[in-house]
């Protein structure tokens, strides 16, 4: 207590908000102030809070079976809905693939036609500057 150094607190005084010793408590009730027996105090916040405790049981077990099924639902939706971007992006590669693949024996041959057109370029510059040396 603070005006009784040592002595234990044993009442709780609301007007004062603080605690208070068996020495202090005549004085306390002289002046109308409320006082509070701690013991008392103790059990009735226990007591709350095991009746908040049993309520929160009783609405979690009433909403977790709805909460599940939200949890699963949104599950399902997320699965198809990525799935389905997948399957896309799949389809766009195997387009792509396709595309190339047709591609590919064009270039090819364009490939080579540049090569012969280079090679028989090169090969009349050559006749041509052996020929103008001749003369």
């Amino acid at each position: 207590c603070e005006n009784h150094s040592g002595d234990p607190i044993s009442h709780f005084c609301s007007s004062e908000l603080t605690g208070k010793c068996p020495k202090c408590v005549p004085d306390c009730i002289k002046t109308g102030h409320k006082l509070f027996a701690i013991d008392d105090l103790y059990d009735s916040r226990v007591n709350s809070i095991r009746e908040l405790d049993a309520k929160f049981d009783e609405l979690r077990q009433k909403k977790l079976p709805s909460i599940q099924r939200e949890i699963e639902k949104f599950t399902k939706e997320e699965t198809r809905r990525i799935s389905k971007e997948f399957d896309d992006y799949l389809a766009l590669i195997e387009q792509k693939r396709k595309q190339v693949l047709d591609d590919l024996p064009r270039k090819i041959e364009g490939y080579f036609n540049a090569q012969h057109c280079l090679s028989t370029s090169a090969e009349q510059v050559w006749d041509d500057l052996v020929e103008d040396a001749k003369r």
